[in-house]
């Protein structure tokens, strides 16, 4: 499917938005870009659908509930937490929800040749998903693209590689698309109304990749 191929191939493509303070809330996560430069993946039929960040940011899950706390300290080691905080130096996201809205209103775009850090963080991302996700995200990406605009909801996909925890694969998708045991945190939007609890299959804290 040549749409399919199109999406697949995208990388940064040299267009990049100057970043100082935006913050992105999805659901009960907040991630703070505060300093740095998001690196625009080429854009499918003119829709940015992709980015990396390169900078200083951090994200924060606040749980819902005491059982969604408590599942948080089981699965971090960590007796006294109340929320998941973390920092980190790049990010990925993939989107079809208002986020490119948010950061095209951020700043203007600036135009110039693609970044090889920018690259190389993205085709990481695609060697996590897969080995670990095994889950082909970006025909999800496709399948909103192609129905637009009775698609409007949209999905949010983050890939980050925090300070302290392992690497982080954040998913808020209003049709709940299931993930592998391999995704680290996960939430799930249904018919637009946020959902009571936290799914979370598996923070995997192997010390081998922190």
């Amino acid at each position: 499917m040549p749409e399919y191929d199109a999406v697949r191939a995208a990388r940064p493509d040299g267009r990049t938005i100057p970043v100082n303070g935006l913050t992105l809330v999805r659901d009960a996560y907040r991630i703070d870009l505060r300093s740095g430069v998001l690196h625009l993946l080429a854009p499918f039929d003119g829709e940015t659908f992709g980015a990396v960040f390169l900078g200083e940011g951090e994200y924060r899950l606040e749980p819902a509930t005491d059982a969604e706390r408590r599942h948080l300290r089981l699965v971090t080691g960590d007796e006294r937490l109340e929320t998941l905080t973390d920092r980190f130096d790049r990010l990925l996201l993939l989107f079809t929800d208002q986020t490119g809205e948010e950061m095209l209103a951020h700043a203007p775009v600036v135009a110039g040749a693609p970044d090889a850090r920018a690259t190389e963080v993205y085709e990481d991302y695609l060697e996590l998903q897969r080995e670990r996700i095994q889950i082909n995200l970006h025909l999800r990406i496709v399948s909103d693209l192609l129905n637009r605009p009775d698609r409007s909801d949209g999905v949010f996909l983050a890939s980050v590689d925090g300070d302290q925890y392992a690497p982080a694969v954040i998913v808020i998708d209003p049709l709940g698309q299931p993930l592998s045991d391999a995704c680290l945190i996960r939430r799930r939007l249904h018919d637009r109304n946020l959902a009571h609890g936290l799914n979370v299959h598996r923070i995997k804290l192997d010390r081998d990749v922190l």
